[in-house]
Formats: C-alpha cells, sequence, structure tokens
C-alpha cells in the first residue's frame, strides 16, 4: 500500500511538471516569442540571444526573473499579467534554451 502511494504521489508530481512545461511554452509562444522569437535567439536587436550557454550561464535566474517581473529595456513587466509560478516557468523555459548537456 504505501508503495502504491509512493507512486500515485509521484505521478501527481510528475504531471504537474510537465503542465508547467506546457504552461511556459504556451505563455512563451503567446507573449515572448515575438520579441525574443520561437527558438530564443532574439529577433529584435535589443533581444539577448537566450540559445548561448554563456548568456544563460551568467545570469542567475533570480536575475532573469526580476527581468520578466518588473521589465527591463523595452520588455514590458509581467508581473500583474502573469503569476509567480508562471513568471518562474518562463525563466525555467529560457534556461532551457541555453542548456547544452555535457557529451
Amino acid at each position: 500500500m504505501k508503495k502504491l502511494m509512493v507512486a500515485s504521489l509521484a505521478l501527481l508530481v510528475a504531471g504537474a511538471v510537465s503542465v508547467r512545461a506546457a504552461d511556459a511554452k504556451e505563455n512563451w509562444e503567446k507573449h515572448c516569442a515575438k520579441c525574443h522569437g520561437p527558438d530564443g535567439k532574439g529577433v529584435l536587436p535589443q533581444a539577448p540571444n537566450f540559445t548561448n550557454p554563456e548568456y544563460i550561464a551568467s545570469r542567475p535566474a533570480t536575475q532573469l526573473y526580476q527581468a520578466v517581473s518588473g521589465g527591463k529595456g523595452i520588455m514590458p513587466a509581467w508581473q500583474d499579467r502573469l503569476s509567480s509560478d508562471e513568471r518562474w516557468a518562463a525563466v525555467e523555459y529560457v534556461r532551457s534554451f541555453g542548456y547544452k548537456p555535457a557529451k
């Protein structure tokens, strides 16, 4: 019985994580891709290239979260439009563009 409860909890958590990832992708496509590009390379000259691993590595998640929340340069603030969880999911999504697995 205990193993069944643990397995059920693990499935719930996995489901919540995939829903969050799906929501982050949907929010990206709806709100961010027009300036940052669908792949994170940037459409506008001022938009950073999130596919650059060095750029991502040099920006702590909290710094990216603050930029999403309060805006930066021409980017609007999203703190009144997206929940804190949605903004953190956006940060995780952005960071995934620059992640290069070790060979």
